[in-house]
């Protein structure tokens, strides 16, 4: 071909653009149909850019290649991809508020170590949970900031109480409570004020737990200010984009957002009762709290078969690999990161299964050649915290609570009103 020739069939080949359009005659570029049978036509210089932009037919890249998705798919079925997507990661923005205890409570709860709570007790381990994230950003916000990241009115009031005089501030106490100062003088370890110790005094249930946040969560009114001693905390969940909506449903609208009905706790909690009843729950399995995922999981109820005399009970890795394979079709996301961190042969079992439960994201690392700088650091395949949608719940009788308010020690509380001398010097008559 000369170069005239070669010339006008570049230019050919830039503007032609019907297939009615005839070719020149020294020019061999005939009408053709796609080589993938899509029914289209075209001249045969166009075959390429078909396939490459146009043709529905043709194996393509996810649309998410750059985020990590190796699917190769139809042309025409990429949108329908999308929510199925391991690469199509979506962070649950929900946020639920709190109310924080009074600052002189809070500095109580500094030094008490918080015993622990049953996986069963959703509303605790969720206040507790939030109450980590809480002190979280609040370490996050100092180290970035270098000042204190809470500005309470409380904390920035410059009464004499928080004023610490030349005597207290080596008193270890003192700098805990700066209402109490005054202890060091003789004579004044008996308070006056009963009303006031009382107020900076927590519940037991809280010092129990070294809980220094509310219970109950509340509603954020958007046109409303938000309260000075109110925390919100966000969900901050990674989950894949078809499980966004049974999480936000499953987890939000049906037990966090209706905690106070689907748990009864005894009227006398405050005071140190523990007992519970859960009022509603799934009709076939429990809602609990995993403390090592920090989500809430759903437990179904199975009959465990009576073991044999004599004979060791058979364990997941000693099943045949097509039985493994068809019991972890059954399972959630939950349960297949739990299950991926047994061991070695569970986990290369469960990757077979990251293309349909599980999500990849970036991983980041810090750049030597920039303090404050990231990139990225290779992709990170797992599987997101979501247990199965609960089709169905069971409401259940509080029958137990009701049998448990007449036995409850914590309804005629020993209160013991008479004062005792602290010190042996000081007479009974002087008090």
């Amino acid at each position: 071909m000369s170069t005239h020739e070669l010339e006008t069939h570049i230019f050919h080949c830039a503007y032609c653009f019907c297939e009615k359009e005839l070719c020149p005659a020294k020019l061999s570029c005939p009408i053709v149909c796609c080589p993938n049978q899509c029914s289209a036509t075209m001249h045969q210089c166009k075959v390429d850019e078909h396939l490459a932009e146009l043709c529905p037919l043709e194996r393509v890249a996810c649309i998410n290649v750059k985020y990590g998705c190796p699917v190769k798919l139809l042309r025409r079925d990429r949108g329908k991809h999308l929510s199925n997507c391991p690469a199509s990661v979506l962070q649950c923005n929900m946020e639920r508020m709190r109310q924080l205890l009074p600052l002189a409570q809070r500095l109580y709860l500094s030094g008490t170590t918080p015993s622990g709570c049953g996986s069963d007790h959703l509303d605790l381990c969720l206040a507790l949970s939030d109450q980590r994230k809480w002190a979280q950003e609040r370490c996050q916000l100092e180290a970035r900031n270098g000042l204190l990241a809470d500005n309470e009115p409380e904390e920035r009031n410059d009464s004499p109480d928080n004023i610490l005089s030349p005597v207290s501030q080596e008193c270890v106490l003192c700098k805990q409570d700066p209402g109490s100062q005054h202890l060091h003088i003789v004579g004044a370890m008996v308070s006056s004020e009963p009303t006031k110790k009382a107020a900076t005094t927590p519940e037991p249930f809280y010092i129990k737990h070294g809980l220094q946040l509310s219970l109950n969560t509340e509603f954020q009114v958007m046109h409303r200010p938000k309260a000075s001693n109110s925390v919100t905390v966000r969900c901050g969940q990674l989950l894949r984009r078809d499980q966004y909506s049974d999480h936000a449903k499953s987890v939000h609208a049906d037990v966090v957002n209706s905690m106070e009905w689907m748990l009864a706790r005894c009227p006398m909690y405050l005071h140190g009762c523990d007992m519970m009843v859960t009022r509603v729950l799934p009709a076939k399995g429990r809602l609990l709290y995993s403390e090592w995922s920090d989500s809430l999981v759903l437990r179904h109820d199975c009959e465990p078969r009576p073991a044999v005399m004599g004979s060791k009970a058979p364990t997941l890795t000693d099943l045949p690999v097509e039985v493994l394979q068809t019991i972890l079709t059954q399972l959630d996301s939950t349960s297949m990161l739990a299950l991926s961190l047994v061991n070695k042969r569970l986990r290369e079992t469960t990757q077979h299964y990251l293309l349909d439960k599980g999500m990849v994201e970036y991983r980041w690392a810090r750049r030597s050649d920039q303090p404050n700088g990231w990139k990225q650091d290779g992709l990170r395949w797992t599987f997101a915290k979501s247990f199965e949608p609960v089709k169905q719940w069971m409401v259940r009788p509080a029958k137990e609570l009701c049998d448990h308010l007449r036995i409850c020690p914590y309804l005629n509380p020993v209160v013991h009103e008479e004062r005792v001398p602290v010190l042996t010097f000081v007479l009974p008559s002087s008090l």
